[in-house]
């Protein structure tokens, strides 16, 4: 007696394969078993014959092995291959992403001022400040210019681009107006923030007239001090150049006084 085992496709129990047809016609009499074993592929069909002094057993195998994930191969053009970033390349994309924020909390900090969030301070600008821990000024800036880009729409669209800086347009929103803004963003563009506010007042001395300029400079005013942590007064002032000069003399002739005067004696 002896066995052997060969493989050949499984096509399931409706449709035998023909080498079990064969056995079976040939050997009617000589089947002995028919069995499903578990195999490497899923199961094998296992069958049983004896003819004569010999049992054969022939292992039916499936006729598919079992079909494997598909691979996707990407084809695309995988560009150049990355880099690391210098230091000053740093700074610029961690700018960018402080930029694309600050449009952000520009708008939001003008959407609170309606809100009754901030009630419990005197100006949305201080609960901003205190939640922040920044300076008051900084906190006002940030809903000016929110409610400025209100209605300043070209401005609003290339700041929330990212295509000119929070400097640019905080300059920008001081003295553009929807009739202005176009002329002024396009000076913009093309200067250095630093220079920019001169640049606009140049611009716009170019096309206002005597009564437009005096009734800007008008609402334009303004003066702030603070204590700073040292305990000397900080203020600044924004006048028309005429009334300017009177305060500015006047401060001029005191800072002489003080000059001359000893520390120990008083000054008025």
């Amino acid at each position: 007696m002896w066995s052997w085992r060969f493989a050949a496709p499984f096509l399931g129990v409706r449709q035998p394969h023909p080498a079990l047809l064969l056995v079976v016609a040939k050997w009617p009499s000589s089947l002995n078993s028919l069995s499903l074993i578990p195999d490497s592929f899923g199961y094998a069909l296992l069958v049983s014959v004896r003819v004569g002094d010999y049992s054969k057993r022939t292992c039916l195998m499936p006729s598919k092995q079992p079909t494997p994930s598909p691979t996707v191969e990407d084809f695309s053009d995988p560009g150049p291959p990355s880099k690391e970033l210098t230091i000053g390349e740093e700074v610029v994309e961690l700018g960018r992403e402080i930029n694309a924020n600050q449009y952000q909390i520009c708008v939001k900090a003008a959407e609170l001022v309606p809100t009754d969030e901030w009630h419990e301070y005197r100006t949305p600008a201080l609960w901003i400040a205190a939640q922040l821990d920044i300076e008051p000024c900084t906190a006002a800036d940030w809903i000016r210019v929110g409610q400025a880009i209100q209605y300043l729409t070209k401005i609003d669209a290339e700041f929330a681009a990212g295509r000119i800086s929070y400097s640019k347009v905080r300059a920008l929103t001081r003295k553009a107006t929807v009739e202005t803004e176009e002329m002024l963003l396009a000076i913009a563009k093309e200067r250095p923030a630093n220079r920019l506010s001169a640049a606009l007042a140049k611009a716009l001395g170019k096309t206002e007239d005597d009564n437009d300029r005096d009734r800007r400079h008008h609402e334009d005013r303004s003066f702030s001090y603070y204590t700073d942590p040292d305990g000397l007064i900080v203020g600044t002032f924004r006048l028309p150049p005429a009334v300017a000069k009177q305060i500015i003399a006047a401060i001029e002739t005191l800072v002489k006084l003080i000059a001359k005067t000893p520390a120990d004696q008083p000054i008025f």
